[in-house]
Formats: C-alpha cells, structure tokens, sequence
C-alpha cells in the first residue's frame, strides 16, 4: 500500500516526532490507510493503519453503545511503549507511539494538539 502524501504533513509529523521523543508516528485515515507517516522499518504499514483504526472504532462503538460520545483520545499503555491514538478530523487519525518513560498524560495533550494543526485546510 502506499503512502498517500498531505501537502506539508510530513515535516509537521517529523517536527512533531522529534519534540515528543517518539518512536513512530503516523496519520491514517479511519478506514485503515497509512496516509503519511515514519514507521519503523520492520512495521507493516497495512497491519499497522488497520488496527489503529479498528482500536478507535471499536472504542467509539462500545461508547456510542452505551450512550456517551466518541473518544477524544485512546491511550495503550505497555510496559515498553505508549501509544496515542487521536481524531485529525472525521477521517483520519494521529498515532504517536513513544517508549516506555514517555509521560502519556502529556504525550496525549501534545498529540491533540498537533492532530488539529494537522486538520486539512
């Protein structure tokens, strides 16, 4: 699959990537594309783009199931990384995936930020 570019993302995810210290950051739209994005070289950027977005609709589909809004952010935390999933508008996401002494509370807030900056115009 390949990488669909958005004009002036990549040095905006690049710029994004180096002040968070993250590890891989991506935009993929909501039905599971890689659309811009720094992966590691062993990632599959399919498997990657697909799961993001079926871990954000399915969140956004348990909350609707019991009456609340769609999620403003997803945090996955592990032992060895957090990863940020957040809405840049109603078809993409912004993933941020950071190594385990990232600070999440802020890594979500500084990925919210970034995702409305990269809201296309």
């Amino acid at each position: 699959m390949a990488m669909v570019a958005v004009p002036d993302a990549t040095e905006r995810l690049s710029d994004l990537k180096a002040r968070l210290s993250a590890e891989t950051i991506a935009l993929v739209s909501r039905d599971g594309e890689v659309i811009q994005g720094e992966l590691p070289r062993e990632a599959f950027p399919e498997t990657f783009a697909i799961m993001c977005a079926t871990v954000f609709a399915a969140a956004a589909t348990a909350h609707l199931e019991m009456g609340r809004a769609a999620p403003v952010r997803i945090v996955v935390a592990a032992r060895d990384a957090t990863t940020v999933l957040v809405p840049s508008g109603p078809t993409r996401l912004l993933v941020v995936v950071a190594g385990p002494s990232a600070d999440s509370a802020r890594l979500a807030r500084d990925a919210e930020r970034a995702a409305t900056r990269l809201l296309p115009r």
